[in-house]
């Protein structure tokens, strides 16, 4: 992520568990997290992808697979 150039605003980023769980976690300073396979995360960084470190990060959603697959239903 730190070598991303600034003029990007979105970064999507694939991961696999359990490290997915994990580095939610540390980038958002929050608690355990248990991620479901194919649940989709929002992370908000207010700095440069430079500067990005852990407990920067603001969860804006996590949708479910389930809730992902009830958009797709409707």
């Amino acid at each position: 992520m730190r070598q991303v150039s600034n003029p990007v605003t979105r970064l999507m980023l694939v991961g696999h568990e359990p490290t997915w769980s994990t580095l939610t976690s540390l980038l958002i300073g929050g608690g355990e997290l248990s991620i479901a396979t194919a649940t989709v995360v929002r992370i908000d960084f207010e700095s440069a992808w430079s500067e990005v470190a852990y407990r920067q990060g603001s969860l804006v959603w996590l949708l479910p697979p389930k809730l992902l697959l009830a958009f797709l239903d409707s």
